[in-house]
């Protein structure tokens, strides 16, 4: 571990690559090079386009007496969104800032729901106060749950963004992936549908055998829920079960229960520039209609 920060501290961008993700940043140590094949999947959602209405996004100060702690949330509004309307989508999304910033998240809901690939979705996009408490409260929290179920989303219903159980998708980023699955597990009444993008699975509880939600899924009834998982092949365990394994195993899990569940693998590693593209996938996956 002290060797792969080392390498971590000081890896640079390749300056003859003129391929760079976010962007390319004051110096070489602010952004990525982009290995990008001939057959990559393409990603056709991350760019605006003139036809699609821009919704709008607030961002407020929510202070959690179940956490004791105060974070900003988002609040997109799709263009011409009508609150109560039947049919409207509700998404809660973690990691604000990232999703916000090398993730152009309302540019994609934006041609999505202009394209009529998914109904009317508001977001809900969940900062965290530090990356102390990220670490934290994403993997597996009762407190973390009790604050999305039962203080976010009744504040959500009085700005006037709530759906059905059915519409309303949980998803999330490596801990934030695993953090959907929990609260979803714990509110599914609120959350119908997990959307993780290389969720941490491997995750246990300090002296507990790793996959510890995995367990929690195999002792509990079967849920109203639906899963769209994915994972990359790079993130694999070298030796042990990582991401890609573990990820696997949910949803070998999730189906022998009966769950539906969405499984797609991509020759990708653990990093945004594939989430990005994924993200619309998850989302066409479990709110939309996917078309010929």
């Amino acid at each position: 571990m002290t060797r792969r920060r080392a390498i971590l501290a000081t890896a640079q961008a390749d300056p003859l690559n003129r391929g760079a993700f976010p962007e390319k940043g004051l110096d070489a140590y602010q952004y990525d090079s982009v290995l990008e094949l001939a057959e990559a999947p393409p990603q056709p959602w991350v760019a605006p386009r003139p036809d699609a209405a821009k919704g709008s996004l607030q961002r407020h100060r929510f202070a959690s007496t179940a956490l004791g702690n105060t974070r900003s949330v988002y609040l997109y509004r799709p263009a011409g969104y009508r609150p109560g309307a039947e049919g409207n989508a509700l998404f809660y999304l973690f990691d604000a800032e990232a999703y916000l910033g090398k993730v152009p998240t309302l540019t994609i809901l934006d041609n999505l729901i202009a394209a009529g690939r998914i109904p009317p979705t508001a977001v809900v996009l969940i900062d965290n106060p530090n990356q102390q408490s990220r670490a934290a409260e994403l993997p597996p929290n009762p407190n973390f749950a009790h604050f999305l179920g039962e203080e976010l989303t009744p504040w959500l219903h009085r700005q006037g963004i709530s759906a059905a159980a059915a519409r309303t998708v949980i998803g999330g980023s490596s801990y934030g992936g695993l953090a959907s699955a929990y609260a979803a597990l714990r509110y599914p009444q609120v959350f119908g549908n997990v959307l993780s993008q290389s969720g941490s699975f491997w995750w246990a509880p300090p002296g507990a055998e790793a996959q510890w939600l995995t367990r929690e899924y195999i002792a509990a009834p079967r849920l109203p829920l639906r899963f769209y998982l994915e994972a990359g092949q790079f993130e694999g365990g070298m030796g042990q079960s990582g991401i890609f394994e573990t990820t696997r195993h949910l949803r070998d899990v999730l189906q022998a229960k009966g769950y539906p569940v969405i499984h797609r693998e991509w020759s990708s590693g653990h990093d945004y520039l594939n989430w990005r593209g994924t993200l619309a996938d998850g989302l066409i996956a479990l709110l939309g209609r996917p078309q010929g």
